[in-house]
């Protein structure tokens, strides 16, 4: 019988096809030694809290001594969390990811008070300092999302425990990921040659797009009934994930989870059910096309199935990975060389896995590296 083709496990691919995460950390032991930093570093936060409204330099020192904290504890993150990415069931980098995780949350618990005791200042003083203090600008649209969301920001013990509950909160949604990247099972189908292809997060969305139906149709049936195997499990993580939203929604005084996660965004709900409406009153327009494209893929009335909304309507175009690179970096001129620059730096130095079983994909190794043109230029952090 033909062997039956997988993703390449991690281990077997080259070296130079991976990404370089010795650029965050170089090795485990830098990574420890990070980690260590950030956590010695927490009781600095005692020098601030309680003085917020002593003056403008001493909120400009917290934010600034945040921020520094933060940007180390996230390469803490990224680092175990992308070597985890390589591997879901790698139990090693599991629990250093997990690690981070739980730094994470002590960071937020100690910077927790800078959120009450902003919102706690006249709106006179946060406007004097603004004005008279030239670092605060960095930090202006935090301040004032801050100020906005007054009413729903609790008192400092409060908030520090909303922050170390965080990561039990969380778990559900760790669960669900662990369970999906690592170790669902999606099937074996036969792909356009007739040879079998043992399905992975990281080609499943190839074989959905493909030309040839009889594999689009195996590839949406195998991995749904991988999905419908562990049903039950994913509807309970998914209860656990409302149950966080209504829990945090309501320990902020929000009338429900839509307004609060639309409230970080200032968005009003009315916004979010106008959406809906317009999508619902406008559904013969999707009736339409979804007509078009039946007849466009050559499939008589009544055999249009979920298999095939993604059917590609013309030849599918192939080019090498450097290609797919110059093509995004070409459409981010715009946004100036420097941009541009720092993006095409990232993928040089390997922010980026052409060939996994995770689910990375070019699009979220250019978003690691857009993030890298990013680093230090977002300081809304502290006001979420």
């Amino acid at each position: 019988m033909t062997a039956t083709f997988a993703v390449p496990a991690r281990a077997d691919v080259p070296v130079e096809e991976t990404w370089a995460l010795e650029t965050i950390f170089p090795d485990d032991a830098a990574w420890e030694t990070a980690y260590d930093a950030v956590d010695a570093r927490l009781s600095e936060f005692a020098t601030f809290r309680g003085h917020i409204a002593e003056g403008a330099e001493i909120l400009l020192g917290a934010l600034q001594l945040a921020d520094e904290l933060d940007e180390l504890s996230g390469k803490v993150a990224m680092y175990a969390g992308l070597h985890r990415a390589e591997d879901a069931t790698n139990t090693r980098y599991g629990e250093m990811a997990d690690r981070a995780d739980g730094l994470g949350s002590r960071l937020e618990a100690a910077t927790a008070f800078i959120q009450p005791e902003v919102a706690a200042l006249p709106a006179a003083t946060v406007t004097a300092w603004l004005t008279e203090e030239p670092g605060l600008a960095t930090y202006r649209v935090a301040i004032e999302r801050i100020t906005r969301r007054r009413t729903h920001i609790r008192s400092t013990e409060i908030e520090e425990l909303l922050a170390h509950a965080a990561e039990m909160a969380d778990a559900s949604e760790v669960t669900q990921g662990v369970l999906e990247d690592g170790e669902l099972p999606l099937g074996v189908i036969q792909d356009e040659a007739g040879l079998p292809v043992r399905l992975a997060q990281g080609n499943l969305q190839r074989y959905l797009d493909s030309a040839d139906r009889r594999v689009r149709q195996e590839a949406w049936e195998s991995s749904a009934d991988g999905y419908l195997a562990f049903r039950n499990t994913f509807a309970a993580t998914l209860a656990g994930a409302v149950k966080r939203d209504v829990f945090y929604a309501r320990a902020r005084g929000y009338r429900s989870s839509l307004a609060a996660a639309l409230d970080v965004d200032n968005i009003d709900p009315a916004v979010f059910h106008n959406l809906l409406d317009t999508v619902w009153r406008n559904f013969p327009v999707w009736h339409r096309y979804f007509r078009v494209r039946r007849l466009l893929l050559g499939l008589p009335a009544g055999d249009h199935h979920v298999y095939d909304l993604e059917a590609p309507l013309a030849d599918t175009i192939s080019f090498p990975w450097q290609r797919g690179v110059e093509t995004i970096l070409a459409s981010l001129a715009p946004l100036g060389d420097a941009y541009v620059n720092e993006v095409r730096r990232g993928m040089a130095e390997d922010y980026s896995e052409t060939l996994n079983d995770s689910r990375s994909t070019i699009m979220e190794d250019m978003t690691r590296a857009f993030g890298r043109a990013h680093e230090g230029g977002d300081d809304d952090d502290q006001a979420q």
